[in-house]
Parts: structure tokens; C-alpha cells; sequence
């Protein structure tokens, strides 16, 4: 990570009052963090969910957050798109679209809230951008 990385988990682990543990292999960037999952509760990752904080931008948490979290999962990007399809409605999210192709899209709503999950498929899993904004009015 870049030094610059560094402060920036330091910040979100004090800002979420978490010890974090980096299990990524060779620095590639990516973290899996189940406690920082968690302070996002009403949304459903997926299993082998492998956090990018060096990209991703968060403001607040339980069910009140904004912002980007970009991840990538061990699973295929169809087995990503069919987990969100089944759980995301659990958490309260109501699918309003949806667009598959060489890129998925998914688009929610919830209370006063929008979420975009766009995922990218990759030979090997798949990289995928949760963004979750306030919705127009």
C-alpha cells in the first residue's frame, strides 16, 4: 500500500472503531474486512468479498451511508449478480432495474436512498462498485 493508503485505513478503522487485519497475498491491494462489512447492514455482500479501500469512499454506516465501495469477489460475475437479485430485497432494497451484458448493472431504491451495483466480469471473479447515494426528490 501506499503510505498515503495507510492513513486512510487508519482513519476508517478509527472512524468505525475496528482492528483491521489485511488478508490480501502480495499487496495486491484488496482487504477483506468482515467487521467493516458489517457496519454497512442493510446491504447483502457476497461470499469471498475482498474490499479495495484505497478507491472506495464512505461516509456514515448502518443505514445511513453514502458513497463508493468497490470490491472484488472469488465468484463469477453471474453468481455476484444472482446473489445481490436474491438478498439485497431481504435488506429492504427494491430492484427498480436491472441490465445485463458484457457489464451488469443493477439499480435499487430504499427509503431515501439510490444503490448502483455495477459489476465487471473477469476470467476469475468478478469486480464489482456498490454506490449508494441520497435519491432525487
Amino acid at each position: 500500500c501506499h503510505p498515503r493508503d495507510n492513513i486512510a485505513l487508519r482513519w476508517l478503522a478509527k472512524e468505525l472503531d475496528l482492528q483491521l487485519i489485511n488478508l490480501a497475498s502480495g499487496g495486491s491491494g484488496f482487504y477483506y474486512f468482515e467487521d467493516v462489512l458489517n457496519q454497512f447492514s442493510d446491504v447483502a455482500f457476497p461470499p469471498e468479498t475482498y474490499l479495495d479501500l484505497t478507491k472506495s469512499v464512505v461516509v456514515g454506516s448502518d443505514e445511513n451511508w453514502f458513497g463508493q465501495i468497490y470490491f472484488n469477489s472469488g465468484l463469477d460475475a453471474n453468481s455476484v449478480f444472482n446473489y445481490f437479485k436474491e438478498h439485497m430485497p431481504d435488506t429492504g432494497w427494491f430492484l427498480i432495474m436491472e441490465q445485463q451484458g458484457n457489464q451488469i448493472f443493477l439499480v435499487y431504491e430504499k427509503d431515501l436512498r439510490t444503490a448502483i451495483i455495477s459489476i465487471s466480469r473477469k476470467r476469475s471473479g468478478a469486480d464489482t462498485i456498490l454506490a449508494v447515494a441520497p435519491r432525487a426528490q
